[in-house]
């Protein structure tokens, strides 16, 4: 049997600690490693809770206190499916003690021309201001409302337009829908 000749560049040493080979190797494993990971928390999020799926059919909140207006008295909630902005006006619209918001109407005028704001049009104004509102209340799989405030829980916004799906009746006196929503993602 013959000896075998190393070249001088991965002679194999005696000592603890490893060759330049191996160096490069480890460097190299564990970026790869470090890169995976990543990824994986990425994919994976981070332990937020998951804000579904866009939900088909979602109305305006006019059109939902229209349906639930046509409800006999008394009768049990109705499932609706809205779509709304975060925001109630000149108030806080998230509660602190569990994931409950204000949804205004979004005001879209198809007559109005290119670069038009609604916040600055006073008949957008005057429109938003008469619209019926919607305050929602989040429940997890329990039926139980979630207990951290939807803008720290989903890093959602004021201004953010959210669809919601749930129960729900219509307060006529305050012009507002109470909805206890299962369903809900931010578009």
């Amino acid at each position: 049997m013959s000896e075998v000749v190393w070249p001088k560049s991965i002679v194999p040493r005696r000592s603890i600690f490893p060759s330049r080979l191996m160096t490069r190797r480890s460097t190299r494993w564990f970026a790869v490693c470090s890169l995976t990971a990543c990824l994986l928390v990425a994919v994976a999020g981070c332990g937020v809770d998951d804000p579904g799926t866009p939900i088909p059919g979602a109305a305006s909140i006019t059109e939902a206190v229209e349906a639930l207006t046509l409800m006999p008295p008394g009768s049990e909630p109705d499932s609706v499916q809205l779509r709304g902005r975060i925001g109630a006006n000149s108030l806080e619209p998230f509660e602190r003690d569990r994931a409950a918001f204000m949804l205004s109407e979004i005001i879209e005028d198809p007559n109005a021309g290119e670069g038009h704001d609604p916040s600055t049009c006073p008949f957008c104004k005057r429109r938003a201001e008469k619209a019926p509102k919607a305050y929602v209340v989040l429940l997890d799989d329990s039926g139980q409302p979630i207990p951290r405030p939807a803008d720290v829980a989903f890093g959602w916004d004021e201004g953010d337009v959210i669809q919601v799906s749930g129960t729900a009746t219509f307060d006529k006196d305050l012009n507002t829908v109470k909805i206890e929503a299962t369903k809900y993602f931010k578009e």
